[in-house]
């Protein structure tokens, strides 16, 4: 007896269905894609930064001081003086202001800018000497002494030591151009001229370029430097004074004027005014 075997089965139906879930599935995966790819990345914690930040300076041509700006102070803030503490770190001013601050302040006075003066006094009472409102020195009757101050306009004031100042038969005042190097100021009064004894000092300054011999009766005393000034010891009386070139004498074309003075106070002066031709 023979065996009936079944036909074999037709499975394309469900094949094709596979194909069409898998088609399907690609599809929404594909159309899912572009959302995928633009998906930003989770976005980082912030930092907050709760130091104030370092002061703001200006550097100005004139090297003014800086100055702060509006930023409340707060623990962390820099102090003033820039210095720094154990958990700060120190701020750079600008290059300007650091070059200035290293610079330091030229000394006061200065050969530039300073003259001499000679102060003289010829009263019979010691007196302080006052300019622009300041005390600069007590100086004896019949003394002299140099003084050094800044050229131009001030006001010089002598005032009877220990006196009332405020009364004005104590003090003398004046507004005084001190321009020339060096300079003098004599105290004295001629009512009552304060005469010396046997000799006298005559100081000699010497505002010429160059420097300059100077001579007592046709005798030479000493060479004076340019801008500067000596002291002399003269007898009492009548004497004839004469500055000329270095290297020449009385009466060679080279030397000034010959000028005859009284000597009787206790301090003169003579003052060379140019070159002597």
């Amino acid at each position: 007896m023979s065996e009936n075997k079944s036909a074999p089965r037709d499975r394309t139906p469900l094949y094709i269905a596979i194909v069409g879930a898998t088609a399907t599935i690609l599809a929404a995966l594909i159309s899912q894609l572009p959302n995928l790819m633009n998906r930003s990345q989770p976005t980082p914690t912030p930092i907050i930064i709760t130091a104030t930040p370092p002061q703001t300076f200006g550097a100005q041509a004139n090297n003014v001081v800086p100055t702060e700006t509006s930023a409340a102070p707060t623990a962390t803030t820099l102090p003033n003086t820039l210095a720094p503490t154990a958990t700060e770190t120190p701020f750079s001013p600008p290059t300007e202001l650091r070059a200035a601050s290293a610079t330091p302040l030229p000394p006061s006075p200065t050969r530039s800018n300073v003259i001499t003066l000679l102060l003289i006094n010829n009263l019979p009472r010691a007196m302080e000497f006052f300019v622009d409102g300041q005390s600069l020195t007590t100086i004896n009757s019949g003394a002299y002494q140099p003084l050094r101050i800044t050229p131009g306009t001030h006001e010089f004031k002598q005032c009877v030591l220990g006196s009332d100042y405020n009364a004005p038969e104590n003090c003398f005042a004046k507004n005084y151009s001190a321009a020339p190097n060096p300079d003098v100021w004599e105290m004295f009064d001629s009512n009552h001229p304060l005469v010396t004894g046997a000799n006298s000092v005559l100081l000699v300054l010497n505002r010429a370029q160059s420097p300059q011999d100077f001579f007592v009766d046709n005798q030479f005393q000493e060479t004076v430097p340019p801008n500067a000034y000596t002291a002399l010891t003269v007898r009492n009386g009548a004497h004839f004074v004469q500055p000329c070139a270095v290297g020449t004498t009385p009466p060679a074309p080279s030397c000034g004027d010959r000028i005859q003075i009284n000597f009787r106070f206790p301090t003169h002066y003579f003052v060379i005014l140019g070159e002597s031709s």
